[in-house]
């Protein structure tokens, strides 16, 4: 995985969608919304790319 893709990944057993960054040797979990903290993405099992979001009605 690239900085800055958006990535699915699994933090202790749940799964999550957040922006991937890679800084000064470390990787974060970045979330869309700034409520939230960022969070390391040492544990984290990043299982890919996000690549399309599709809503049903």
């Amino acid at each position: 995985m690239d900085h800055n893709d958006i990535v699915a990944a699994v933090l202790d057993g749940e799964a999550t969608v957040k922006r991937l960054r890679r800084e000064d040797g470390h990787v974060w979990l970045m979330p869309h919304n700034p409520v939230y903290a960022h969070t390391s993405g040492s544990h984290a099992a990043i299982l890919g790319n996000v690549v399309a979001v599709l809503r049903m009605p």
